[in-house]
């Protein structure tokens, strides 16, 4: 049963003892002057809703318990989240570093030796980008 079901049972109970509290009240006060009636009337009424006031007030500290466990809930999760994400830009930045050595290293060769324009040129190309590239820092 949830927390706040049992406050309102609590309630609905208050209320039905305060009716029998009542019937007790007028039950053995009915010989007595009216203002002693109504002084004690007041009293307790005042004292019902006061009692009343206090298990709905329980009530809303519930329920504020409760918002508050769901939002510390979805801090943390967006924290984690935040995380993975800053983990995922640190890769992606060093690997985005690598690539931009390897095109300086490819620019560097092909400045070095040019596109070539036949086939023993072009292999040659190739093998000073392969050495270039080897000399990079592994990945």
């Amino acid at each position: 049963m949830k927390i706040e079901a049992r406050f309102v049972l609590l309630v609905k109970v208050f209320l039905a003892l305060s009716v029998l509290g009542l019937v007790a009240f007028f039950a053995s006060n009915f010989e007595q002057k009216p203002s002693v009636i109504a002084f004690g009337l007041v009293a307790f009424v005042f004292t019902v809703a006061a009692l009343i006031m206090t298990t709905l007030q329980s009530i809303s500290i519930a329920r504020q318990a409760r918002i508050t466990r769901h939002a510390s809930e979805l801090v943390k999760e967006t924290s984690r989240q935040v995380e993975l994400l800053v983990k995922e830009d640190r890769l992606m930045k060093e690997e985005i570093k690598q690539d931009l050595e390897m095109d300086r290293a490819i620019v560097a060769a092909l400045e070095e030796h040019g596109v070539g324009d036949n086939e023993q040129e072009r292999r040659q190309v190739a093998k000073t980008i392969v050495k270039k590239i080897t000399k990079l820092p592994p990945s």
